[in-house]
């Protein structure tokens, strides 16, 4: 057969597989999976809770997983959150009105609000398949503060940082190391601020916070996840 015949036939077979593949029905992308979820799952909820109250949890988390926070606005403020009854000091709430959070409440917790109307948002995810963590509290004036001690074979990663005052420094340390430095009336445009930083807290250091401030408490609320050596 001449050459040219075999070629003009591997077109014309070309042509048609690609036709054929053409008329075969789209297969739809599914919505990224956050870490810690199963595939075959939809993770995702989201809550209007109007009225609610601190003694009426909206949400008991399952006892096979955890429920992380993402989103928890009421009207244009951040909701008042608790967690088996210890509330959670959302700080100034940026993470939280943007979508950015990352609040962990652990398998068999409740969470409830005290804000009349809160829209929250989240995702279940393993509860022995995330890596994820979240402090909050509250730092009285002119103190050092010690919050967890990091694993002996971890990194702690942290991501977003949120706290309340007015033109005054917050300080986060590893053991008496300072690493990090935030000023308030800066903070706001600061990748904390956006779940976007990446600062190592150590293995084996003790993760601090300190208030500069002489006379207000700062309520501060950090998140991030532990990274294996």
């Amino acid at each position: 057969m001449d050459y040219r015949n075999i070629l003009a036939t591997g077109f014309l077979l070309l042509c048609g597989g690609y036709f054929f593949q053409s008329l075969q029905p789209a297969n739809a992308t599914l919505p990224p999976y956050p870490v810690g979820t199963s595939y075959n799952s939809y993770p995702y909820e989201s809550i209007q809770c109007n009225g609610c109250t601190q003694s009426t949890p909206f949400l008991t988390v399952p006892s096979d997983k955890s429920f992380i926070i993402t989103t928890a606005v009421d009207t244009s403020n951040p909701c008042e959150l608790f967690i088996n009854n210890l509330p959670v000091e959302v700080a100034t709430g940026r993470l939280f009105l943007g979508g950015k959070a990352k609040l962990l409440a652990p398998p068999n917790s409740t969470i409830s609000t005290n804000s009349y109307t809160c829209y929250i948002e989240g995702y279940y995810a393993e509860s022995n398949n995330n890596n994820l963590v979240s402090f909050y509290g509250d730092a009285p004036p002119n103190s050092y503060n010690s919050i967890v001690t990091i694993p002996n074979d971890k990194n702690l990663i942290i991501t977003g940082v949120s706290f309340t005052g007015n033109s005054y420094n917050v300080a986060i340390y590893s053991d008496s190391n300072v690493m990090l430095i935030l000023r308030s009336i800066y903070h706001s445009e600061s990748a904390f601020n956006l779940d976007e930083g990446h600062l190592v807290i150590p293995p084996n250091t003790v993760l601090s916070i300190e208030n500069t401030h002489s006379s207000t408490n700062s309520k501060y609320y950090i998140q991030g996840h532990y990274a294996p050596l």
